[in-house]
């Protein structure tokens, strides 16, 4: 059981370690995450999709097509079984009025009155579960195992965004280190000038008092 449990830890230590990684909540909506979102809506004909990351504490959106709100507690997340039961590809509720689980949910009960949602996981190249990917309407819905494979796609599309957006800032910190040891190796170059210059005249006023000293001309 405490292995298991340190087990447990480890993987959700790992998990936000690579969350963090993509810097996601430190950065606005990206033009590429909405457009896969909107996307989604248009394959699944539906008003809603979100584009989410679940962190320890809440579940917030990163893109939200038509939806009231950014910031979901994660006791309220439709998603967050995604992480906490292992093997999970895909939640599938095509109405929710049939299910104990999310019946009574907020977003059921009140605006936008879900009725039918969809969700995949956003999964990492390490196998870390980071997000969520999900289309949803306020209508009961029927949808097919392509339709599934279809979220599952766009999901790996949102990852790959991530993964080049993370490429992108690592090339750009190492610009930045060039760009200071190149400017180091000006000024490095500068300095070297100013000590070089008296040296050279110290060098030849010792190479004249030498030649003087050895003619017997010093005074």
């Amino acid at each position: 059981m405490n292995n298991l449990l340190k087990t447990s830890e480890e993987r959700e230590e790992l998990r936000l370690k690579t969350l963090a990684q993509y810097k996601i909540q430190r950065t606005d909506s990206s033009v590429q995450l909405d457009d896969l979102a909107i996307l989604a809506t248009s394959i699944f004909s539906v008003p809603y999709a979100f584009i989410s990351f679940i962190d320890d504490k809440k579940q917030f959106l990163k893109s939200a097509i038509s939806l009231p709100f950014y910031e979901i507690p994660l006791n309220e997340s439709l998603c967050f079984s995604l992480i906490n039961i292992p093997n999970t590809s895909a939640i599938v509720v095509e109405d929710v009025t049939k299910d104990e689980n999310f019946k009574n949910h907020p977003l059921i009960v009140k605006y936008p009155f879900i009725r039918f949602f969809l969700t995949v996981p956003l999964t990492s190249p390490n196998g870390c579960i980071i997000g969520s990917m999900a289309v949803l309407d306020s209508k009961e819905r029927k949808i097919s195992s392509q339709q599934i494979v279809s979220l599952h796609t766009l999901a790996n599309q949102v990852v790959s965004q991530l993964e080049l957006n993370k490429t992108n800032q690592e090339l750009q910190k190492i610009m930045v280190q060039f760009s200071k040891l190149s400017d180091l190796g000006v000024y490095a170059a500068s300095i070297a000038h100013e000590i070089n210059t008296p040296l050279t005249i110290l060098t030849g006023q010792h190479e004249i008092l030498a030649i003087k000293v050895e003619n017997n001309q010093v005074s």
